[in-house]
Formats: structure tokens, C-alpha cells, sequence
């Protein structure tokens, strides 16, 4: 009789580990085919993510293109169809506008934070288009940190920025000489990491009229876009001479507060 309870006992114990065995195996291969759904689910969602980057980088490019190079290609050809405008004019305004075009392509190569970078690609572009105008470059970019903010669009906004403050210099301030100076000043109560400084300074006829600035709305608002001063003013004695300043702070801006 106990050899017969014994065997009954092994006899269950041993489906029961069948069963068990089974159970794993079952369990292992969800868990098999679960990591590959989800594996699958992941390459998916990265190529949703790089697809969503691409159509941002090209809706980006499209909107430089646009604010950039097709305004100045309107403002040529209304330049041309008035019959007023005097052929330097235009021909200043189709440089923008060829300017513009080789800077959008140089901005998807920038390197994120590297504003004294960026300078040099515009000193690169620029410098040419100075010289021809008889203006003597003075250059002044010491070594910048690295600024937090710096990604790609907000580098294009400073891009646009310092290129506009020399597009006015060439075209409207008569001026014999232009400085462009980049510097790091040191912390405040108001900017704990410092900020960097980008002046666009000349010796010409002064600043604008406030009714002949409206190329600075642009330039504001892509100056509020990144947080960053702008600041529009005499140079010099203040008599002659025009300074664009733009004061990138190297610490984020605070988190707005949701409304309670």
C-alpha cells in the first residue's frame, strides 16, 4: 500500500513539473514575443521621432528661406518695378538676398552654442562684401563659453540678428568703418553664469530715424524668441555712429509658473 501511495505521489509530482515546465515555456515565449513587440514598437517610435525632425529642420529652413531671402527678393524686385531705385540699392539688396540664402545653408552645419563660430562663419561670408564697400573691419570675438541656450534655431535667430545689424551698416550708414566685438562679462545678481555680449558697432551718420527702423522689428522679435537684450543706440561720442547690441545670458531662462 505505501509503495503504492509512493508511486501515486511521484506520478503527480512528476506532471505536476511537466505542467510547470510547460507553464515556463509558455511564459517564456510571451515574454519572448512581448520584447520583440516592443522592440518593434521602439524603432518605430525612432522613426517617427527622426521623420518629425526632419519635416521640423525642413519647416525650419523654409521659414529662414522665407523671412530671408524671399523679403529681399521682394524688395528688389519692388526696388526694380518703382523706377526709383538707384542700381546700388538693388544690387545691395540681391547680395542680402544671396547672403542670406549661403547662411541658411551654413546654419545646418553650425555647431549648437558656439556663438564665436557662428561670428566667424559671418566674418567668413561678410567680410568680402565689406571690403568692396570700403569699410575697415575691426574684430574683436574673445574666447566665449559655450552658450546653454545654443540650439540649432536659436543660433539661426542670432545668425539673423548680427547679419542684419551689417546689412544696415553697409546699406545706410555711410560709414567708413565697422567693428564687431564679442565678449564674456561676469556674473550678476540678474545672470549668475554671466552673459555674452555681441556688439555691432560703426562710425557712420548715427542711428536710424524710429520711422526707418522697421528692419529692427524682425530683430527684436527674434531677440525675445531666445530670451536675449537687444539694445539699439549712438556709438561714440553720440553724435555720429550707431552701436546694435545683443546680451545672451548663460542661464536659462525661469520656468513660468502655471496659473493657480
Amino acid at each position: 500500500l505505501l509503495a503504492a501511495i509512493g508511486w501515486l505521489i511521484a506520478g503527480d509530482y512528476a506532471r505536476a513539473q511537466q505542467g510547470l515546465a510547460q507553464m515556463n515555456q509558455q511564459l517564456a515565449d510571451r515574454v519572448q514575443q512581448k520584447e520583440a513587440e516592443l522592440r518593434e514598437s521602439f524603432v518605430r517610435l525612432a522613426d517617427l521621432e527622426r521623420a518629425r525632425a526632419v519635416a521640423a529642420e525642413r519647416a525650419r529652413i523654409l521659414r529662414d528661406m522665407h523671412d530671408g531671402v524671399g523679403t529681399h527678393l521682394t524688395s528688389a524686385i519692388r526696388q526694380l518695378q518703382s523706377g526709383l531705385a538707384a542700381p546700388g540699392a538693388v544690387e545691395q539688396t540681391l547680395r542680402d538676398s544671396l547672403d542670406q540664402l549661403k547662411l541658411s545653408i551654413d546654419a545646418l552645419t553650425m555647431e549648437e552654442g558656439d556663438v564665436a563660430g557662428l561670428l566667424g562663419g559671418l566674418r567668413f561670408r561678410l567680410a568680402p562684401r565689406l571690403e568692396a564697400a570700403g569699410l575697415a573691419l575691426h574684430w574683436q570675438v574673445d574666447q566665449l563659453p559655450a552658450w546653454p541656450e545654443g540650439r540649432t534655431e536659436a543660433m539661426r535667430h542670432v545668425q539673423y540678428i548680427v547679419f542684419e545689424a551689417i546689412s544696415n551698416v553697409l546699406q545706410h550708414s555711410g560709414a567708413t568703418a565697422i567693428a564687431i566685438r564679442a565678449t564674456h562679462e561676469a556674473a550678476s545678481e540678474t545672470t549668475p553664469a554671466g552673459v555674452i555680449v555681441l556688439r555691432v558697432q560703426d562710425n557712420g551718420r548715427g542711428c536710424p530715424a524710429p520711422s526707418e527702423r522697421n528692419g529692427l522689428r524682425g530683430m527684436r522679435t527674434r531677440a525675445r524668441a531666445i530670451h536675449a537684450d537687444l539694445v539699439v543706440g549712438p556709438y561714440g561720442d553720440g553724435t555720429s555712429g550707431c552701436e546694435v547690441m545683443l546680451r545672451l545670458p548663460l542661464t536659462p531662462p525661469p520656468l513660468a509658473l502655471s496659473a493657480r
